[in-house]
């Protein structure tokens, strides 16, 4: 479910979520003969000749691509009001069904110097509104990375992410202009303990802030630590084990229904165990669980422990098609209504189907239950929120030049309440057109 009108993907990729092969490559021995040869009779300048050989032959070609787009996005329920629902009581200039149209430019980069790897993804959208024209705004992302490795056994990711989009109106019920910027930075790391054992360790800084002055005071700053052990029981199967420790801190608190000041501020913990395992050479089967504690140190309710998991299928029967089935359970919140926190249980399908080189076609359908653990201070007095949420989604994508991609995508999403202001239907068609050089 896209959070933001400046989230919705362009293009086949996954993300800004890349991951990288970092085998060793394989040295010619007569080639190191040689090198050893020429350090003993030329000294420090024959070591720096070896050096930039093997350099050379572990560096993988060079990628820079810089790219221009643009798309229309249609959107029959902008404001995600329930059937019915007169707009006009808010505002006079507020229309139910919109018109977005968007232009974009941005860049796709990957370095390797030796055996380090860098990469760069930036891109700004313009979007112009046909009817609510106060929205109109820009919007973008921007990610870096250095995904570094120190001899054999040692490697990690050190980076930072950067977003801006307009909050999407399903969680900004007071139908304002919102434009909600996230910040993140990050760095891992992984150390082979002999053949089998692996121990990591990561931690996420992130920010949020919001746009709307009626909205900052939900502005936030969480950091996310994890360490964990896997061990390979064959080349087919891992498993492992991660604890997650997580502080949020929010920019204020707010009034309840009964006056009171309500403190949103929170420490979460989670022990994980999880499972890799390649079924064949068609079938990739994931999955992981645990227990999650959430406590709120300043507040009276809030507090939350329970059991989490996820699993996943991911099924090749051929080389044109593709299945993924998951289901899950998890607490979570939306990106832009982070304190309002609930437990998500759901499953979805996701069939692939490439019938030529130039053409991918997709369909996703999803249903989720949402039941919200009380931690949203405006309306205490109110039976607990309980959500579900169904979508369907099909994209095609058709690429008949090398550099020019065209995406057309199509989705439907309803979502059910016990309070029925937060029930809707809405349907999107975005059509996008992209020119990389």
């Amino acid at each position: 479910m896209p959070n933001a009108y400046g989230s919705y993907p362009t293009g086949t990729g996954n993300g800004y979520l890349a991951q990288h092969d970092h085998r060793a490559t394989r040295v010619d021995r007569s080639k190191v003969k040689f090198l050893l040869l020429r350090m003993l009779i030329g000294g420090p300048a024959a070591l720096l000749s070896w050096t930039s050989a093997l350099a050379a032959e572990e560096q993988p070609p060079r990628k820079l691509d810089f790219f221009v787009g643009a798309g229309a996005l249609y959107d029959d329920n902008l404001f995600r009001q329930p059937a019915g629902a007169d707009l006009s009581a808010v505002a006079a200039n507020l229309h139910r069904d919109d018109l977005i149209e968007r232009l974009s430019a941005g860049i796709d980069g990957t370095w390797t110097l030796a055996r380090q790897t860098f990469e760069l993804k930036a891109h700004g959208d313009g979007n112009r509104f046909e009817h609510n024209d106060q929205l109109n705004n820009v919007s973008g992302k921007a990610m870096g990375s250095w995904d570094w490795r120190l001899g054999n056994r040692l490697s990690g990711r050190l980076g930072a992410d950067y977003s801006r989009s307009l909050a999407n109106f399903a969680n900004n019920l007071v139908l304002v202009k919102d434009l909600l910027t996230q910040k993140g930075s990050f760095a891992s790391g992984t150390y082979l303990l002999g053949n089998r054992w692996t121990i990591n360790a990561d931690v996420r800084w992130s920010s949020t802030s919001h746009g709307a002055e009626i909205r900052q005071v939900d502005d936030d700053n969480i950091r996310t630590q994890k360490i964990g052990l896997g061990f390979s029981l064959s080349p087919s199967a891992t498993i492992g084990w991660n604890y997650r420790h997580s502080n949020a801190n929010f920019a204020g608190a707010q009034q309840d229904s009964t006056t009171a000041l309500y403190d949103r501020n929170y420490d979460e913990s989670a022990s994980i165990f999880w499972l890799k395992y390649a079924v064949g050479g068609k079938t990739d089967f994931s999955a992981e669980g645990g227990y999650l504690r959430r406590n709120y140190p300043n507040a009276a309710i809030g507090n939350y422990s329970g059991g989490m998991g996820r699993a996943k299928l991911a099924w090749h029967p051929g080389p044109k098609t593709e299945l993924d089935i998951s289901g899950w359970r998890d607490l979570t919140a939306y990106i832009d209504a982070e304190s309002n926190y609930f437990v998500s249980t759901g499953g979805s399908i996701a069939p692939t189907w490439v019938p030529t080189e130039r053409i991918t076609t997709s369909l996703a359908a999803s249903w989720e239950s949402q039941k919200y653990i009380g931690s949203e201070p405006s309306v205490l007095g109110d039976p607990f929120r309980r959500d579900t949420v169904r979508s369907v989604q099909a994209n095609a994508v058709y690429m008949p030049r090398d550099p020019l991609e065209l995406d057309l995508t199509l989705r439907r999403e309803q979502r059910g309440s016990n309070r029925s202001t937060l029930t809707y239907t809405d349907n999107l068609a975005i059509l996008g057109v992209r020119f990389t050089f």
